[in-house]
């Protein structure tokens, strides 16, 4: 090989720094030049918007469940507040249906009597047994509504 065909060959090796910098943006930055370079970056595209669209959706879906859950758990919460409510008042009702019970209650809150008795108040009869079950359940009926 000759000197002159050597230099020729290693001439064309050598490339400005411009150059080189230009040659590799091109390579990562190719436009589309063929109608199949079209149709593979349309496809892509569309699926690209159709992963998203589907992500979304079932991301506002999961935050959907997530919100009717939380229904759910506090309204399962209120129905057993109002079946503890039901419980007392069925309790009452059949204490109610008790005519001696009944008696008592008249008796212990609006000092009512038989025929022929004679009532002295002291405070340590104003309620009686029976009474302070009914006031309780009440009391506490009324301090559960307060606090939902």
């Amino acid at each position: 090989m000759r000197l002159e065909d050597r230099l020729d060959r290693d001439s064309k090796k050598v490339t400005s720094l411009a150059e080189h910098r230009k040659a590799k943006t091109k390579k990562w930055s190719r436009k589309p030049k063929t109608t199949a370079d079209w149709i593979t970056w349309l496809v892509v595209g569309v699926f690209a918007v159709v992963t998203l669209g589907c992500v979304s959706t079932a991301y506002a879906a999961h935050k959907d469940r997530q919100a009717v859950e939380e229904q759910i758990a506090l309204t399962e919460d209120e129905i057993a507040g109002e079946q503890k409510a039901i419980d007392t008042l069925s309790q009452q009702a059949s204490l109610l249906k008790d005519d001696e019970y009944v008696a008592k209650l008249a008796r212990s809150r609006y000092y009512l009597s038989k025929d022929g008795e004679i009532i002295f108040s002291v405070p340590e009869d104003n309620a009686s047994k029976q009474a302070e079950i009914l006031n309780k359940a009440y009391l506490q009926q009324n301090k559960e509504n307060n606090d939902e």
